[in-house]
């Protein structure tokens, strides 16, 4: 693997100070998986059906009855890469007041990733959306956020003689990641579910069964109309109509906090030879939200909302269509692309403590 990275400081007028830093990776010959125990896949093909991706047969193993191993491990002829920027401002004033703020943009690809130690996890987790999982694709990777800014504006001052107080309102801002959308299934038939969904272009392009939920029934027409709704929602989604998803091609929303702390010396002074401070202090973490409910809440998403429900009846070549559901939330179909996590990473809370040092 190659690694390079760049930094660079400078001072402005007026005090501020700026920074850059760059990093650049390249895989020069990187890993992936393949399970030599599968026989080769055929394309789907079905007439009138735009998804023509691989899809194995029923008897999908050349040594059968057996699981999934072997594994082995092989070389990639095109490495992934890695990018990072970051650019940074920071000023401080010399009268009670410092602020900084930092953009950094972040892109990388690889083979896959969300393996961890595991040679198998390497084959059988990447989302796929060739229907061959033995033949990986370059894409993006899930371990980064794309976009980032922070920033702080700290201000300090003796309001009683000897003892500081402080007050830090403190920014973060982000895409929430990226991620993949996969049927919620094993479409094509290697007995793992991670096939990225291919998005039809129109109403033609996909065919549903019959959902029931909630004690009502919805048909295919009314499913249709969900799917497209959902789509038109969804930016990433609107703009691979008639194509497949691509692996964590998906760019979660931007989700942005602020948290503001006030600290108080209590105490700051010699005893024998050392110095002590005594200091409480009050944090309040994502305040928007205590100002606003809509503010700095974190969203989820509805990444896997269509299951196919007949892949054991779909044959290479042959005349059957894939029929699917919408997926079910709430007791009913899922209509919208993100949904809001109820954790406490979508709400305000607040902190006290007393810290005592000394040197």
């Amino acid at each position: 693997q190659w690694k390079s990275s760049l930094g660079l400081d400078a001072k402005f007028a007026y005090g501020f100070i700026g920074t850059v830093e760059m990093i650049y990776g390249k895989d020069i010959n990187p890993v992936y998986a393949r399970n030599v125990n599968l026989v080769d896949p055929q394309p789907l093909n079905v007439t009138g059906y735009p998804d023509n991706r691989m899809i194995y047969p029923a008897s999908r193993y050349i040594n059968a009855p057996t699981t999934d191993a072997p594994i082995v491990m092989d070389n990639a002829k095109k490495g992934g890469d890695y990018f990072s920027t970051s650019f940074q401002l920071a000023k401080p004033f010399g009268n009670h007041w410092d602020m900084s703020v930092a953009y950094t943009y972040s892109h990388a690809k690889n083979y896959g990733d969300q393996a961890g130690d595991q040679i198998f996890n390497l084959w059988s987790i990447p989302p796929t959306n060739t229907g061959n999982p033995n033949s990986p694709s370059l894409s993006y990777t899930s371990n980064i956020v794309p976009h980032s800014v922070v920033g702080g504006l700290t201000y300090k001052n003796e309001w009683i003689k000897g003892l500081k107080t402080g007050m830090t309102l403190f920014y973060q801002g982000s895409s929430q990641g990226r991620f993949s959308y996969i049927y919620s299934s094993d479409f094509n038939r290697d007995n793992q579910n991670n096939d990225l969904i291919y998005v039809p272009k129109d109403r033609s392009e996909i065919s549903f069964a019959s959902l029931t939920v909630g004690g009502v029934t919805y048909n295919e027409e009314q499913q249709k109309d969900i799917l497209f709704a959902f789509i038109e929602k969804d930016k990433y989604l609107s703009s691979r109509k008639g194509k497949y998803a691509e692996r964590n091609g998906a760019v979660a929303p931007w989700r942005h906090q602020f948290d503001f702390r006030f600290s108080q010396e209590l105490y700051a002074g010699k005893i024998g030879e050392r110095r002590h401070g005594l200091e409480l202090y009050f944090d309040i973490f994502n305040v928007g939200n205590l100002i606003n409910s809509k503010w700095g809440t974190y969203t989820l998403n509805n990444n896997n909302f269509l299951t196919p429900t007949n892949t054991s009846s779909l044959t290479a070549g042959g005349a059957t269509r894939p029929l699917f559901r919408l997926n079910t939330i709430n007791n009913a179909p899922m209509a919208e692309p993100q949904r809001i996590n109820t954790s406490i990473s979508s709400t305000y809370y607040m902190q006290f403590g007393l810290r005592y040092s000394f040197n």
